[in-house]
């Protein structure tokens, strides 16, 4: 399973119960999912892209923070939520040294491309 596997660690029990619809409404459902113990998944996919591809999916906060860190430190951070939400704007609390509104863009690589994102 070397590099065709991620490990999770969920933050609900909510989460733990509904892994495979989490995993579906990702386009991830042919993943194997084994608990581990605790709140700690293995997902078993049958390839390293679809490991790397939910892996990029998995870590949406960290995404959208460490955007925010380019303008601030991330006081406040912000939680993707994936099931039934519009994920196109996310809200996190940044601690700047002016009082100037924050107004700007950013570009984002995925996947070998280059994404821009607005920052208000």
């Amino acid at each position: 399973m070397h590099g065709n596997a991620v490990v999770v660690r969920l933050k609900s029990l909510y989460a733990l119960q509904n892994i495979r619809c989490i995993l579906k409404d990702l386009k991830l459902h042919e993943g194997r999912v084994l608990c581990m113990g605790g709140f700690m998944v293995l997902i078993d996919f049958s390839s390293k892209d679809r490991a790397v591809m939910a892996r990029d999916e998995i870590v949406g906060n960290k995404v959208v923070n460490e955007v925010g860190s380019l303008f601030g430190k991330v006081i406040k951070g912000a939680r993707v939520e994936r099931i039934g939400l519009d994920n196109s704007f996310q809200y996190l609390g940044v601690l700047v040294n002016h009082g100037n509104r924050i107004q700007d863009e950013a570009f984002i690589r995925w996947r070998g491309e280059t994404f821009k994102v607005w920052v208000v």
